[in-house]
């Protein structure tokens, strides 16, 4: 970070006074900082980016079901065939009758 700053305010000497470092505060850090020698939307990235959280309770709700599903699908295999399997078995007759 250190390293980001450092070039961020060498490239402010140089004349590029909307140079800054990317990524530092954004959405409470991103992991990866970027030295932009001009404003974000310059190269296509938000200004001030934002978690879409109006799809969060959909995902979770679609991957619990998905995990549901994941987990009960063997079991009713299972059962299915152990069904079919019965339904093949015939009772042959005794001898003698």
């Amino acid at each position: 970070m250190a390293q980001g700053r450092k070039r961020v305010e060498q490239l402010r000497l140089t004349g590029k006074g909307s140079a800054n470092l990317y990524g530092e505060y954004e959405l409470g850090g991103l992991n990866v900082l970027y030295v932009l020698a001009d404003r974000p939307s310059a190269y296509g990235l938000p200004q001030n980016p934002l978690v879409a959280a109006g799809n969060l309770v959909g995902n979770w709700l679609s991957g619990v079901a998905t995990a549901g599903v994941l987990t009960l699908l063997p079991f009713w295999l299972l059962f299915r065939r152990k069904e079919s399997l019965a339904a093949q078995v015939t009772v042959e007759p005794q001898k003698g009758e």
